[in-house]
């Protein structure tokens, strides 16, 4: 799992990017920038490009968070409506997609924002990290954003300590 939650609900993103070396001469890992045609990670949660073995680099990260949004505020895994029924299926549909994973209807107008703008097919044309920390969703305070009704929440997942 790549989101920690600890005891005071403080929520951590972890290891996107983590399992990525580079071989040196020597054989021994060494961490990378980019990554040339190794498929490293969960599929669901993988870049297009990743999927069809190209170059990749942290932009492959940023499509990753956003499968991460995708999934906190659906409560079900990206691409969930695709109802794949094998790995391969679901490998080769995000290696080939000509759109993002669906954005449910009652998400937040920024948080879908913020979510597509990770989400975009060429890695290219995605917010870099840097421009995501000064989307219009991250620096929103509680009174600009639009809360959920309870009624409208997902039901919570477990959570493992």
């Amino acid at each position: 799992a790549n989101v920690l939650v600890s005891d005071r609900g403080q929520v951590k993103l972890a290891d996107f990017g983590c399992s990525a070396f580079k071989f040196g001469g020597d054989s021994s890992p060494q961490n990378s920038q980019q990554s040339q045609g190794r498929g490293l990670g969960t599929i669901l949660w993988m870049a297009p490009e990743v999927c069809r073995e190209e170059e990749s680099d942290e932009s492959c990260d940023v499509w990753s968070l956003g499968c991460t949004v995708l999934q906190m505020a659906t409560a079900h895994e990206p691409w969930s409506e695709r109802n794949f029924e094998t790995t391969i299926a679901a490998f080769y549909h995000i290696a080939t997609t000509k759109e993002p994973p669906k954005m449910p209807e009652q998400m937040q107008e920024l948080a879908s924002s913020f979510t597509l703008a990770c989400l975009k097919l060429d890695r290219k044309e995605r917010l870099t990290c840097a421009q995501l920390q000064e989307h219009e969703w991250m620096l929103a305070d509680d009174e600009t954003t639009e809360a959920a009704s309870p009624e409208d929440q997902p039901l919570a997942t477990p959570r493992w300590t």
